[in-house]
This record gives C-alpha cells, structure tokens and sequence, in this order.
C-alpha cells in the first residue's frame, strides 16, 4: 500500500527549513562582545551587548603583537538584534570573546 501525505505535511514546500535571513531567529553569527571577561558555553547575551565581526588576515612579520582591543564602536554594521547563545566559550577576564552565536529569540 503507498504512502498518502495529508495535510500540511508538504515535504516540498518552500517554507520548509530554517531561515536563511541574516540575524533571523534560528541562524548563526559570528559575533564579538563588547566587554571582556570568560563566557561558559550556552550562555546568552543580549544583541545590543554584542557586535558584528569576522576573521582578518594578520602578518606575523611586521608585529608580535594580536590585536586585543575590541569595542562596539568599532563595528560599522551595529549591533544585531534580538537574543543570542554561545557555541562556544570566551576565555579569560582580560579578553573579548569572538564566537559563533545562535539567536533564539
């Protein structure tokens, strides 16, 4: 006897899956914060407390040094919006944490 799908239950709809929508709840970021300090995984933080960012090549030939300061004003795009959760973990109280973040909400 075949399979009958009835209902809502249309597997090839377009509306089927998550959102695909920068900053839509259900999608991934990465995200730096605005302050330092250690952050245990699932944590969440509000995005008014965090700011776009991203990875930049660095030349390891012409300083020693990685770039260590981090602030809010720094990020042309703002903030994002919403509630999001850690996917990973911010390490040390004298340092900003940048991460992949999930938003919830």
């Amino acid at each position: 006897m075949a399979s009958v799908i009835r209902g809502d239950d249309n597997f090839d709809s377009s509306s089927v899956g998550p959102s695909t929508d920068l900053g839509a709840v259900g999608t991934h970021a990465m995200l730096g914060t605005d302050s330092k300090g250690i952050i245990n995984p699932g944590t969440t933080r509000s995005g008014a407390n965090l700011i776009w960012s991203g990875m930049a090549q660095f030349d390891f030939g012409t300083s020693t040094n990685l770039r260590t300061n981090l602030s809010a004003s720094e990020s042309a795009a703002g903030n994002p919006s919403g509630t999001w959760k850690i996917l990973g973990q911010g390490y040390g109280s004298d340092r900003y944490t940048i991460a992949i973040w999930l938003r919830i909400s």
